[in-house]
């Protein structure tokens, strides 16, 4: 004989079951994953290119960072906002602001320099539990623009003798890792090249198509 408190452990199971049953269930894959805003901190570095031409014939040196005594460990502060298309790609849109130093030879170069791009990121690698520790290594490509003002000046008497600013695109790539921390908290390390399609980005207008410079970056990111 089936004892009363049997019964209601069975009718409480048999329930449960039922409403179980009642509930829409949700694949992960179909969930979109949430906006992600945050804040980047970046390093730039010039990168040295070789000689080129001026255009009045002469030959011009070129300037590169992180070796001279008027050369400095540049940084860039910007926010960003990524969006994403799938769980395996996003959109990343950066801005960008801040300084940067070169020298060679008899010369040295001071830049201010702001960014607005436009990135797609791949993740190379699958997502995990949001809740869980795990990084995901990416790739991405970028177009956008960058506004400059550049001064150079002779060493000897740290004499300014030219200066150029304006407007550009650029063209970037660049490999990284998300750390996820939390549902809501994530951070990102990043490196890549960013080509700026004008010379007058190093202080002259040159016969060159355009100045190579490195960003390497931490980012803090938060999920909406």
């Amino acid at each position: 004989m089936i004892s009363k408190y049997t019964t209601l452990l069975i009718l409480a199971l048999l329930s449960v079951t039922s409403y179980a049953q009642k509930e829409p269930r949700v694949a992960p894959s179909t969930i979109a994953p949430p906006i992600k805003v945050g804040v980047v901190t970046s390093n730039l570095l010039d990168l040295y290119e070789g000689p080129t031409q001026q255009f009045n014939g002469f030959e011009d040196i070129d300037l590169y960072g992180s070796k001279g005594e008027y050369t400095k460990f540049d940084m860039a502060y910007g926010v960003l906002v990524e969006i994403p298309l799938n769980d395996k790609g996003g959109l990343d849109i950066e801005l960008n602001t801040g300084k940067m130093t070169s020298q060679k030879e008899n010369q040295y170069l001071k830049t201010e320099v702001s960014m607005l791009n436009l990135y797609y990121r791949r993740y190379l690698t699958k997502s995990q539990n949001s809740n869980k520790l795990y990084a995901r290594l990416y790739c991405q490509l970028g177009l956008g623009f960058t506004l400059y003002k550049a001064e150079r000046y002779f060493v000897k008497d740290n004499g300014l003798f030219s200066m150029t600013d304006g407007i550009c695109h650029n063209n970037s790539a660049s490999l990284g890792c998300m750390f996820n921390l939390s549902e809501k908290f994530q951070v990102s390390l990043s490196t890549g090249t960013i080509l700026n399609y004008s010379d007058g980005f190093d202080g002259y207008d040159n016969k060159k198509v355009g100045d190579l410079m490195l960003k390497s970056g931490l980012g803090i990111h938060f999920s909406l």
